[in-house]
């Protein structure tokens, strides 16, 4: 059993910075496998609304471009992960920055250093080691746009980890499409909360902050390796009916129908496997969707696509644009009614609300006018 009061270090700055990790240096270093990115973001096709827009709405939309932080890729020996994000180097100093969304709340107001606590005899993985593992559940938006892409950095760092660790709450659709890019199962490590890891050779890159990175090669290649076997359908329409928690699409039923008045195919993104949900958002040439998760996956869709994003006028991600950006969809917003949660966590960002089947029905016309 350990107890320690660890200082902070700053992998970016704190490590010893290589052009590539077969440099003749054996020690804890960092490649820096981009530098800050930047990309203009989309002019919406049109912003169509029920109620006024809430202001950080109004300031997502009105953005004319997604910067990205610089982006790195750091080898840490004898590391310790505690319990399975966290990560500590051999002298006994906390990497913030590689893991700092996973250990929020070991860092004191000032973020210089961590309390004391305990933790049992870490295992030992004498492998090298790739850190997927984050602190955000595995909730499929995460995972699509902040923990998949870690493979390409590590990628475009040269190097191949043998073994990854992933969250304890990992997916049975996760762990295929890990499969798929070449990580069987055998090949996981599964972390658990009570249980520190401590790795011979870990590789873990910077957690950068809620923008999507530019290199898109991590979905393309599972696109490729995902062969269709029948042609997907042209008009999807990406339905809440599987996310009755949060930001509750009250009326979904009815749009549903007007749906299938325009020969959308109704999809559950939770109730396909990987290889469906790539094939069935690769070629959709109209994509209509309540924000969220499930319309994330048109990272898969072809360039030239049209998005219609439907929400609550007091919710929006910059995501979502920075997916047509990067894709370049066409891409319209319909933002109904929204009911105000008095929830202080979840006040103005994730209510109820519907979404006006007349303003929307005109959004699809114009759009298929243009397809068709």
């Amino acid at each position: 059993m350990g107890i320690a009061t660890y200082i902070t270090k700053d992998a970016l700055y704190d490590l010893k910075e290589l052009e590539s990790f077969q440099d003749n240096w054996n020690g804890d270093a960092v490649i820096q496998v981009h530098e800050k990115i930047y990309y203009s973001n989309p002019e919406p096709l049109f912003v169509n609304f029920s109620e006024e827009i809430g202001e950080l709405t109004q300031r997502i939309l009105a953005a004319k471009r997604t910067s990205v932080d610089p982006i790195y890729c750091a080898r840490v020996n004898n590391a310790t992960l505690i319990p399975h994000a966290n990560i500590f180097t051999a002298d006994d100093s906390f990497l913030w920055d590689l893991s700092r969304q996973a250990a929020r709340h070991f860092l004191d107001s000032h973020g210089k250093q961590i309390a004391n606590f305990t933790y049992p005899e870490p295992e030992f993985i004498n492998n090298s080691v790739g850190l997927l593992s984050m602190g955000h559940n595995n909730q499929h938006s995460h995972w699509l746009l902040q923990t998949l892409p870690k493979l390409e950095i590590f990628k475009k760092a040269g190097i191949r980890p043998q073994k990854l660790v992933v969250q304890p709450t990992i997916k049975g659709y996760q762990k295929k499409a890990l499969a798929i890019l070449g990580y069987p199962e055998k090949d996981l490590i599964i972390g658990t909360p009570k249980q520190p890891l401590r790795c011979a050779e870990l590789y873990a890159t910077n957690i950068w902050g809620g923008e999507i990175i530019s290199d898109l090669d991590i979905y393309n290649e599972l696109s490729v390796k995902c062969p269709p076997t029948e042609p997907g359908p042209e008009r999807i329409y990406v339905s809440r009916q599987d996310s009755r928690n949060l930001r509750r699409f009250l009326n979904e039923e009815k749009v549903i129908e007007l749906m299938k008045e325009y020969d959308f195919e109704i999809v559950i993104p939770s109730k396909l496997t990987i290889e469906e949900e790539v094939n069935i958002f690769r070629n959709a040439k109209v994509v209509v969707g309540a924000l969220g998760a499930g319309l994330y996956n048109t990272i898969f869709t072809e360039p030239g696509a049209n998005i219609i994003v439907l929400s609550d006028p007091w919710y929006v991600t910059g995501w979502i644009l920075n997916i047509a950006a990067l894709r370049h969809h066409n891409i319209g917003f319909v933002f109904g009614h929204n009911f105000l949660s008095f929830d202080r966590v979840h006040y103005g960002r994730c209510s109820n609300w519907i979404v006006d089947t007349n303003m929307l029905r005109e959004a699809i016309e114009n759009v298929l006018d243009t397809v068709d």
